[in-house]
């Protein structure tokens, strides 16, 4: 249910983006993913102790692009 739920929402985030904004996303999300990689980084996303504000903060830090819509992609998303 929740992978379908993330479908449509990144569905529809590619389809609100520019070619230009896509790949700044794109950029974006590949650092997110390489911090993924950090068993740390996960058990911080994991921990009950750090709000989501504080997470998708860290997100935004890490991925080093403050699109509005980016932003709210990825809010959504945890």
């Amino acid at each position: 249910m929740v992978s379908s739920i993330s479908k449509k929402y990144a569905k529809a985030f590619i389809a609100s983006q520019s070619d230009e904004e896509l790949q700044k996303s794109y950029k974006a999300l590949s650092n997110i993913v390489a911090a993924l990689k950090i068993s740390k980084f996960q058990d911080i996303l994991g921990s009950r102790e750090v709000s989501n504000e504080q997470k998708s903060s860290f997100l935004m830090e890490i991925a080093d692009y403050n699109d509005t819509k980016f932003v709210n992609f990825v809010a959504l998303l945890l």
